[in-house]
């Protein structure tokens, strides 16, 4: 339940909200990133455009989409996959 007031709270742009979100949520959100793409640097850019997509989409999120976990999570799949292609290396020509 924390975690839906603190979206709440950042939908009216509330910095620690932010943070503390962050703090409860974003070792989870690496992980799922970590399994799709396995290098950490290419992995903490997605991380940080997941953040970046939570903040500006706090004001649009309701429980109907899952928890808020749930919609991190789901958040953080839809930006690594997409960013997949750009960190896999090309495959060897025969």
């Amino acid at each position: 339940m924390e975690l839906a007031r603190l979206l709440a709270a950042m939908a009216s742009a509330d910095r620690r909200a932010f943070e503390r979100f962050y703090t409860q949520t974003s070792a989870r959100c690496y992980g799922l990133i970590r399994r799709i793409i396995p290098e950490a640097k290419p992995a903490q850019e997605v991380l940080e455009a997941t953040y970046l997509t939570i903040w500006c989409q706090a004001p649009t999120y309701s429980p109907a989409e899952g928890t808020p976990l749930a919609w991190a999570l789901s958040l953080a799949y839809g930006q690594a996959i997409q960013a997949r292609s750009q960190y896999l290396p090309a495959p060897a020509s025969a």
